[in-house]
Order: C-alpha cells, then sequence, then structure tokens
C-alpha cells in the first residue's frame, strides 16, 4: 500500500542484501512476490472498513496459496486492521510499527516525534508506554497529510522536506531526542543524510527485519 514506497522497500531489502551478505548472483536472493492492493483512502480517514478487510483477506490469501513464508506490509496506517489480518492467515506477518518500537527501545530513547498520517495518529497506533510519542500540532499535522499525499501521487518538491525538517526542529525544541517517519511515504523524501536530527525510517527498519527473518530461517531450513 503505496506503490512508490513499496517499490523503494524493495530497493532498501535488495540493498541489504547485497551488502550484509554479499549477493552476487540470483539465486543469493529470496524469492518474493510484491502484491499491490488498491484500497480505499487510510491516509485522511477510514470510511470503507469491511471494503478494506475484504481485500485485504483477499490479497493475504492469495500469498498463504502461494506458499510464502512471511508477509511484510510497507505501510503503517494499515495495521489498524493487524489483529484481523492476523485472522485470515497462518504466515507470520511483520506490523512494521511493532518493529519500530523495538528500535526506539534499543536505542532508549523516550521522547519521540512521530510524523504519520491523520489515521495512524487518531487511532493511536504509536501510542506506547515505553516513551512519550510527540506530534506536530494541528496546522502541521495537515502539512504532513498534504505532503504524504503529494508523494503519493508523484511530487517531491524541495519545499516540503524543508517543511518537515521545520516542524522537527519546532518539536525537537520541546525535548524530543529523535524523530520517526511513521509513515513510508516520507522515506522518499526524508532521510538520515538530509538532516542533523535522529531519524528512525519505518521503511527501513522494517526491510532490516523482513531480512533478519528471511535469512534466518532460510538457515534454519538448511541445517534440517
Amino acid at each position: 500500500m503505496g506503490p512508490e514506497a513499496t517499490a523503494e522497500f524493495y530497493k532498501r531489502v535488495i540493498k541489504i542484501i547485497q551488502e550484509k551478505y554479499g549477493a552476487r548472483y540470483d539465486y543469493e536472493y529470496p524469492e518474493m512476490i510484491i502484491v499491490n492492493l488498491p484500497i480505499p483512502d487510510i491516509v485522511e480517514d477510514v470510511k470503507n472498513r469491511k471494503i478494506i478487510l475484504k481485500l485485504l483477506k483477499s490479497a493475504l490469501q492469495k500469498l498463504e496459496f502461494l506458499d510464502c513464508d512471511l508477509i511484510s506490509v510497507p505501510c503503517n496506517t494499515i495495521n489498524i486492521f493487524f489483529e484481523d489480518m492476523r485472522s485470515y492467515v497462518k504466515i507470520p506477518i511483520l506490523n512494521i510499527v511493532e518493529e519500530v518500537k523495538k528500535e526506539i527501545n534499543f536505542f532508549g530513547y523516550k521522547k519521540v516525534v512521530i510524523l504519520a498520517t491523520n489515521t495512524t495518529i487518531k487511532e493511536g497506533l504509536y501510542e506506547y508506554d515505553s516513551f512519550q510519542a510527540v506530534y506536530p500540532d494541528k496546522g502541521d499535522q495537515k502539512k504532513v497529510n498534504e505532503i504524504i499525499l503529494n508523494i503519493m501521487s508523484g511530487k517531491k518538491p524541495p519545499s516540503d522536506r524543508k517543511s518537515l525538517i521545520k516542524m522537527i526542529r519546532r518539536l525537537y525544541s520541546q525535548g524530543a531526542e529523535c524523530v520517526v517517519l511513521g509513515c513510508t511515504e516520507l522515506s522518499l523524501i526524508l532521510q538520515k543524510n538530509n538532516t542533523r536530527y535522529k531519524i528512525i525510517d519505518s521503511l527501513n527498519v522494517l526491510a532490516a527485519s523482513t531480512i533478519k527473518i528471511a535469512f534466518k530461517e532460510a538457515t534454519k531450513n538448511k541445517s534440517m
């Protein structure tokens, strides 16, 4: 969900395999299947839950039929349906939000800026006891959502990146320790080398977790 973010996720998975595992030949990469799912909008609000769940169930069961071992969904907001998704198939499904939470806790951050869709914030996906989530104010959040929709339509003006960095600067002044890119579209315009602030990129986190699990399973299967 988010076609360009999904394409970028695939690229980052490939890069990790090349850099960490030294892959060179086709047989050194895991088999991967991409399903692009045209669900109703969930960025601004969720109005068609029944349709969304029907589409999710169909897509997940297709992947199960294709004998997949692991499912990774490069979208934060969709995890408002995570328990439903998990009930549809027996295959493990990685929850990108939970993987980011592990990263936050690993570094011990206690006050974290969350840049995400209106729905992700409204549904409290990043509300945890182990750290305090700090959000943009109403005006800034509206701008974040506009930027996400711009990216989804292929527009990435430099002004959008500058707007995000200004927001981060203001939120850092409130004592934040790092910034979570809690929408995978944001990973397409804001990365660690774009700013001096500490960034936890949910797309990177999911790619790393996916490969870690995939290669662990592959190693285990070879030894059996």
